[in-house]
């Protein structure tokens, strides 16, 4: 690719708009454990194209995952990931299939939605929980793969699954980090494959918001004993609930 080709791909105005959303997001991520995609992609596609956005990101949630994943390989509980990541492989596939299909406004409906709903369910008084049975391990699977393809944020079914699992907090949040490895990086590939990177524009945003990514993760590793981690997630779902509804009014006024 020539210099001018590369020049014309480069659009300093995306890029200066983009940058503190990564902070935020990848801040997030390694102060609570969760959140890269869905925290960054909702907020991201206010001002690129929704496409774009879960593009972008999904690249940055495969550095952080792996990144966690070898903190606490030792404790990757492997019998859940052999019901997870066959369904999640195939989730990811439809996932992207809906991804291209869907016009912009219905796809910036969908994701404000699943914000939304992500938000009360997180935010929903707990109660007794049970142990389920590894059989729902699939279910989870493919409901994980197609909400990571569609709208980068494939945590919350994993998530909800294991916690019935008897797992450790170190074992779920090692499995989670194993399994978001493949389900981010099967992610990648469907998109690919798919041609959502064959544009130069998405890997010049990466490599020029990778030192942000990277400042995050050192920021947040510095500040994650002083900030409550109540306070944050609060901040954090009110943030997402104020991202999801404007998604959700751009996509009913046709914007």
């Amino acid at each position: 690719m020539s210099l001018d080709a590369l020049r014309a791909a480069f659009d300093a105005g995306t890029i200066i708009t983009l940058a503190p959303i990564v902070f935020i997001a990848n801040f997030v991520f390694a102060t609570i454990g969760f959140g890269g995609g869905v925290v960054g992609t909702p907020i991201a596609a206010q001002f690129v194209e929704p496409r774009f956005a879960l593009s972008l990101f999904a690249l940055f949630e495969c550095l952080i995952t792996v990144r966690i994943l070898v903190a606490g390989a030792g404790d990757v509980a492997r019998r859940e990931l052999a019901g997870l990541i066959p369904a999640c492989l195939v989730g990811v596939g439809l996932g992207t299939l809906l991804l291209v299909r869907l016009p912009v406004p219905a796809l910036m409906l969908a994701m404000g939605v699943f914000v939304c709903l992500f938000v009360l369910h997180r935010l929903w008084p707990g109660n007794a929980r049970t142990t389920v049975s590894r059989r729902w391990a699939p279910v989870a699977g493919f409901a994980g793969g197609i909400a990571s393809a569609v709208f980068g944020a494939g945590g919350p079914p994993y998530a909800i699954y294991l916690s019935l699992r008897p797992l450790s907090v170190a074992q779920m949040r090692a499995t989670l980090a194993a399994n978001g490895v493949v389900s981010v990086g099967a992610r990648v590939v469907a998109f690919a494959l798919a041609g959502l990177y064959s544009t130069p524009r998405v890997w010049i945003a990466f490599i020029t918001l990778l030192p942000v990514m990277i400042l995050a993760i050192v920021v947040a590793e510095r500040l994650a004993r002083r900030i409550p981690r109540a306070q944050m997630t609060r901040a954090v779902y009110l943030l997402l609930v104020v991202s999801g509804a404007s998604l959700i009014v751009r996509a009913l006024a046709g914007s």
